[in-house]
């Protein structure tokens, strides 16, 4: 609940600072420069609660049964209706941006959780993959985290969308994925290149999380990963130990 919590404040701030701004504006002029709607009193609309609600009845478009012969504040109040409509549009763009790039950091956390049960339940170890297949599926792994990472420094507040489910959730992912580039990395039989590619964007992302989002500097991918796994509430993935046989 932090990330739609987090947005929703981010709104309700954007929309209380215009209307108190623009309350401010109107509340010396009333109520001498404006007229009133008949049957209402001109005693009414005096006070800056008054200013708060015509500021509101502007900023959502919606008529109090005031008018005013100022141009400057007939502007005023016209702008403030224009900023009305440029809030709530751009609180949807928002809200429609954030969602496929949460939709990518799950798909990516899907993608390494089903690897991870695949060596867990002994059927086969990336190891054991042919060159060019493991190649590819590392190359394609590290593409998606640079995705992720992009994606997260442009929306930072998608970092406090927390997933429900760990088989989604990121931080675990990123440690077994940390392990993987190392495992394969340390292999002579295996794409040394594709693993330091994978490790590398590991520790970008890490680097972009710990720098806008944990309380301290780390001195190394580990513990900046457990430190991440600790802010989410999560348990790392870890690889199972090769068999002797292998």
């Amino acid at each position: 609940m932090v990330g739609p919590l987090n947005f929703l404040c981010v709104i309700v701030f954007w929309s209380a600072s215009v209307i108190v701004g623009f309350a401010l504006i109107y509340r010396p002029f009333m109520p001498a420069a404006f007229i009133t709607a008949p049957g209402m009193s001109i005693s009414a609309i005096d006070g800056f609660f008054s200013a708060i609600n015509l500021s509101l009845s502007r900023l959502i478009t919606v008529s109090m049964g005031l008018q005013t012969d100022s141009q400057w504040l007939q502007l005023s109040m016209s702008l403030e209706a224009v900023l009305g409509f440029a809030i709530l549009t751009a609180s949807i763009s928002w809200l429609l941006s954030i969602y496929p790039v949460i939709e990518h950091r799950r798909s990516l956390a899907h993608e390494v959780s089903l690897l991870h049960f695949s060596e867990s339940a002994g059927l086969q170890r990336l190891e054991e993959l042919d060159y060019a297949t493991l190649q590819s599926l590392l190359f394609g792994l590290a593409a998606q985290l640079n995705t992720v990472r992009t994606e997260l420094s442009q929306f930072p507040i998608s970092y406090y969308f927390q997933e429900s489910d760990d088989k989604t959730a990121l931080a675990p992912a990123l440690y077994y994925l940390a392990e993987v580039a190392r495992d394969v990395s340390s292999s002579d039989r295996c794409p040394k290149m594709a693993a330091v590619c994978l490790g590398g964007s590991v520790d970008d992302l890490l680097q972009l999380i710990e720098k806008k989002y944990l309380p301290r500097t780390n001195p190394s991918r580990w513990d900046t990963l457990r430190e991440a796994l600790a802010d989410h509430g999560r348990i790392p993935l870890t690889r199972p130990r090769p068999s002797r046989a292998a």
